[in-house]
């Protein structure tokens, strides 16, 4: 499984920064598919990223003269120039390394989209478009047989402009070579072929991380109210992918059985539930939690009456209270 983008897919996600970007990230590494990146779109990104970044840092020295006008003084803050926005786009692709194939063009890729172009076949309809050509003659040629994506928005790959249907003429061209090539027109339209276990977080490995902490946090709960603890009931899981493709921030409602539970009034629940509820982030690759917050811990009847809530702050790893987020990127799973 490999799925390909093109240059405005690159530019559009900011080299796959962006939530969708991550959820992409986190999809592939669950269906262990390759992101494919043609030697001619890594060109192309980094020079309009360069170009995008070099806008933006003349937009903001403009926006600093303003300011210099009216302070009488001008803020002297250390802005990128175009060879450190350069190097740090060539650095994000250095960083996603391990999901990408670079895909070089040989003689015969150009060849062959060179024909394409001249034949007029798709992608060439009302312009000529060899890179669009040379992207699909290497992806055809390299991955004959493999299921994959190439995520375009070029509008001659498809029927009619806003259409998600392909030419007719690329179709026919797909089907008669036997190619399992989807050629789509957004990120969207990859995940939801990927399916929903692509998006799916591994939950019972997220409990598992968790539940030690978690646990133990309860029991100094429960020693001090006096109740026992008895076996986990219920976990609800909520997890988001965030700017670092390895670790996705969760947020956690766990609930375990309360036993002999003392009421003010002397007498003792026989059971009842304690219910934790909290956040972590938990790392992909090592399948452990950390920054463990827990922000509410309640004891309930069996008829959902608040009997203890957030009585004490407990010491040691686990942070108890106010919930701090760490990433600015949150972007939910499996929704």
């Amino acid at each position: 499984m490999f799925v390909a983008l093109d240059t405005n897919s690159w530019f559009s996600e900011r080299l796959l920064r962006s939530g969708l970007g991550a959820t992409l990230l986190f999809a592939l590494r669950q269906r262990d598919a390759r992101l494919i990146l043609p030697r001619v779109v890594r060109l192309e990104a980094v020079a309009q990223l360069t170009e995008d970044g070099v806008k933006a840092v003349a937009t903001i020295e403009k926006s600093l003269r303003t300011v210099a006008s009216l302070l009488g003084r001008r803020p002297d803050p250390e802005l990128p120039t175009a060879d450190t926005i350069r190097n740090a786009i060539d650095g994000r692709f250095d960083e996603l390394a391990e999901f990408i194939d670079q895909l070089d063009p040989s003689i015969e890729d150009y060849s062959r989209a060179i024909e394409r172009v001249i034949a007029k076949r798709p992608s060439n309809g009302r312009d000529e478009q060899f890179r669009d050509s040379l992207i699909l003659e290497q992806l055809l040629r390299h991955f004959e047989g493999a299921e994959g994506f190439l995520v375009t928005n070029d509008g001659d790959f498809f029927a009619a402009k806003g259409s998600r249907e392909l030419a007719p003429l690329l179709k026919e061209e797909l089907a008669a070579v036997g190619s399992r090539l989807r050629v789509v027109s957004s990120i969207e339209d990859v995940l939801t072929g990927l399916g929903q276990s692509a998006l799916q977080p591994p939950r019972a490995a997220i409990l598992e991380a968790i539940s030690r902490d978690v646990l133990f946090t309860l029991h100094a709960h429960a020693t001090q109210q006096g109740y026992e603890i008895g076996d986990s009931t219920n976990a609800a899981i909520e997890a988001y992918v965030t700017e670092h493709y390895d670790e996705l921030f969760i947020s956690f409602e766990v609930t375990w059985l309360a036993l002999r539970i003392p009421l003010a009034d002397g007498s003792v629940l026989p059971e009842g539930t304690v219910i934790a509820t909290g956040t972590a982030i938990f790392n992909l690759r090592s399948r452990s939690a950390s920054n463990m917050q827990i922000s509410q811990v309640q004891v309930r009847s069996q008829a959902r009456e608040v009997i203890h809530q957030n009585a004490t702050v407990y010491p040691g790893a686990i942070t108890f209270g106010a919930r701090t987020v760490p990433y600015r990127l949150r972007r939910q799973l499996d929704q």
